[in-house]
Parts: C-alpha cells; sequence; structure tokens
C-alpha cells in the first residue's frame, strides 16, 4: 500500500512539474500561478499521501494546469478592458479639453453624449465583426449546426449595423459601419488602413525617406567597378 502511495506521489510530482516548467518555457511566469505551483511541489515532496489526498492533488494540478491555458486569455481580458477604459477617457477628454462641454446646461454635451457613445458602437461593430470571422473558420473546419444557427442569429446584427433601410429597400451602406466592421474581421486589412495612414502622415509632414548621396555615390562607383570588370 505505502509503495503504491509513494508511486503515485512520484506521479503527482512529476506532473507538477511538468506545469512549471511549462510555465517558464512559454513565459506564462504569473507570480500568482507560479506560488500555487510551488505550494503543491512542496506538499509532495514533504507528505506522504492518503488516498483522498492522491486524488484532490491531482484535480489541483489539473485546475491549475487550465488556469496556465487560460493565462494567455485572461491578459487579452485585461487589455480589452484598458483599451475600453483609456478609448473612453480619451474622448472625454478631448471633448473637455476641446471647450464643448464647460456648463451643465451647454449645447456641447449633447455632441459630447453622441461622440461618446458612438465610439462604443463603433467598438461593438468590430467585435460582431471579429465574432463573425471566429464563426465562419469553425464552421468551415468542422460545419457544426450550431455555427449555423449561431451564424444565422448573427446576420440580422450584421446587416442592420452595416445597411440603412426602409420600408423593406435597402438605402445604402453606412461606409463608417462597414469600414469598423471589416477591421473586425480582417487583421490584414487593419494592417494595410494603418500602413496607408503612415504613408499619409509622412508626406503630410515631408518624412519621405531621400536617398542618402553618399550612399548614393558609393552605390555608383561600386557598378562601375563591376562593369570594368
Amino acid at each position: 500500500m505505502s509503495e503504491m502511495k509513494d508511486e503515485n506521489t512520484f506521479f503527482l510530482l512529476n506532473e507538477i512539474i511538468k506545469v512549471r516548467e511549462r510555465m517558464i518555457k512559454e513565459k506564462k511566469r504569473d507570480e500568482k500561478l507560479l506560488k500555487k505551483c510551488e505550494e503543491i511541489e512542496r506538499y509532495l515532496n514533504n507528505s506522504r499521501l492518503s488516498k483522498d489526498e492522491i486524488v484532490k492533488y491531482k484535480y489541483k494540478i489539473i485546475a491549475l494546469d487550465r488556469e496556465v491555458d487560460d493565462y494567455d486569455s485572461s491578459k487579452k481580458k485585461s487589455l480589452i478592458w484598458m483599451i475600453a477604459i483609456t478609448g473612453a477617457i480619451t474622448s472625454v477628454l478631448t471633448h473637455l479639453i476641446s471647450g464643448g462641454v464647460l456648463k451643465v446646461d451647454s449645447p456641447g454635451w449633447d455632441v459630447f453624449f453622441t461622440k461618446y457613445l458612438g465610439m462604443f458602437l463603433l467598438m461593438f461593430i468590430g467585435v460582431i465583426g471579429a465574432m463573425t470571422k471566429l464563426l465562419i473558420d469553425e464552421y468551415k473546419t468542422g460545419k457544426d449546426i450550431t455555427d449555423q444557427i449561431l451564424l444565422g442569429f448573427l446576420f440580422p446584427v450584421v446587416f442592420v449595423n452595416l445597411f440603412s433601410y426602409n420600408e423593406g429597400q435597402i438605402q445604402g451602406v453606412i461606409i463608417v459601419n462597414l469600414l469598423i466592421f471589416v477591421s473586425g474581421f480582417s487583421v490584414e486589412f487593419i494592417l494595410l488602413f494603418l500602413n496607408r495612414l503612415i504613408d499619409i502622415a509622412k508626406k503630410t509632414f515631408n518624412l519621405e525617406e531621400k536617398e542618402d548621396p553618399s550612399r548614393a555615390l558609393g552605390s555608383s562607383e561600386k557598378k562601375d567597378s563591376l562593369e570594368n570588370k
């Protein structure tokens, strides 16, 4: 019986060491997770486990392993909140500094709320674009009936946000909403759009890269020497 317990303890030690090494290898060195890992490892090293404890620590290691899996997603969730809060603060400060809102009864409040709520509307449309892309990729991979139903629910949301319509007739496309939706749907589109913005900024501030005269002279001399050979 004691031999079986020792084997189980040895097995659990190997499992927790694998979790620790994985955290280090994948650079998931969260202090909270490392502390949990250390506590389990110390206990296993210094104790002879009962049957109940063997089961208990098996599940503790499984739970810790899942926490390591979720580490990146939890960081991303924090980043999303940071983006949302920063966006809200910059929107508020920009409007206040511009003098649009100086008094409670100022007409600038209407503009302020329109801009403030409009920003969050566009953020949500971007999220809808990302959700659509993820669902389509999932559907292509497995063609699960649930994904098809979810896409059926999602399409009206996309349609209402991208098109203006009246009495069953499509009157036009809401260009800004379309731009934000495509940005959420396609990373390539975001990168191309940002690159184009950088090109425009360079031209605006006359920051186009100019060839260094000395480099040009050096290249021409090198070319002449190669031709002479």
